[in-house]
């Protein structure tokens, strides 16, 4: 199939943009009888994809575009899942836990971080989910028995898919996830370079296995790994709360240690020497 050029891009050729549409999800399976969609099919695709990935719509494959479509990715999981309309709520999808109290297990390292680094993450992935929805998540030391069981190994390599998490689908059966240790994982809110923050990936993971799939761009189950969004955000937390009601859990404090704060205490000239005597450092206004 030939394509006319305003849907021919820089890396993309007829052939390799639909197969790249139909590996995200927004082309169903190759016709069996063979035939290619329409020209008239894959603008339509295109500019469903703007509008999911909050990019200029033109039904053309534009700069912007074509970069989405070779970006990050933080799994395997197609943009768009099967049967779902993008955009909507869960009611289309309703994959759940069957009760309130999930736990999870993880006694593994990330590349470059400390078991105890890692555990630190999922727990403060695990209290942003808590922060928008009624679930009670807990950790279990017993991997065997363990709702969620997290583990590293290899995916892809670096700059590719970033982990793999299985979904609720409204059993008990124990959901398997795991993150590529080929990655440079950091604990970082603004990483650098090709360094990927594991705190974001394992928030989005979790996602997944709490039943959400792929939702619209500017939210954390975005399909594009987004360096600027690093817990749920609205559309997340409708997804959530359709599924478990709302929060009953306080907002998490920040994760990482904190900026220490200034504090000005205005002192007479006589408490000056004496204040000093016992470590206090004075500064002038």
């Amino acid at each position: 199939m030939s394509l006319p050029s305003s849907l021919v891009g820089r890396f993309f050729d007829s052939s390799s943009l639909v197969s790249r549409l139909r590996y995200l999800g927004w082309l169903p399976p190759a016709d069996p009888t063979g035939a290619p969609p329409t020209v008239e099919a894959i603008k339509t695709i295109l500019e469903a994809y703007q509008r999911f990935h909050g990019l200029p719509v033109s039904a053309t494959l534009s700069r912007e575009t074509e970069r989405s479509l070779q970006a990050h990715r933080f799994c395997h999981h197609p943009d768009v899942f099967p049967g779902r309309v993008a955009g909507s709520l869960a009611d289309t999808l309703p994959s759940r836990w069957p009760g309130l109290t999930v736990t999870w297990h993880c006694d593994v390292a990330f590349t470059g971080l400390t078991v105890e680094q890692t555990q630190e993450a999922f727990r403060w992935a695990c209290a942003q989910w808590m922060a928008v929805c009624g679930l009670n998540l807990v950790y279990d030391p017993n991997s065997k028995t363990a709702n969620i069981v997290a583990d590293v190994g290899p995916i892809d390599g670096a700059a590719g898919v970033l982990a793999y998490s299985m979904l609720a689908d409204d059993s008990w059966t124990q959901k398997q996830q795991r993150f590529d240790s080929g990655e440079a994982w950091v604990l970082n809110a603004n990483p650098s370079g090709m360094s990927i923050d594991a705190a974001r990936v394992i928030a989005h993971e979790l996602g997944h296995a709490f039943g959400l799939p792929h939702i619209e761009a500017g939210n954390l189950l975005q399909p594009t790994y987004d360096p600027r969004i690093r817990s749920p955000q609205g559309g997340d937390a409708r997804e959530m709360v359709a599924r478990y009601g709302p929060p009953v859990h306080p907002a998490p404090p920040p994760l990482g240690p904190q900026p220490a704060q200034e504090i000005t205490i205005t002192i007479r000239a006589l408490d000056v020497k004496s204040l000093q005597a016992t470590g206090f450092t004075i500064v002038k206004a």
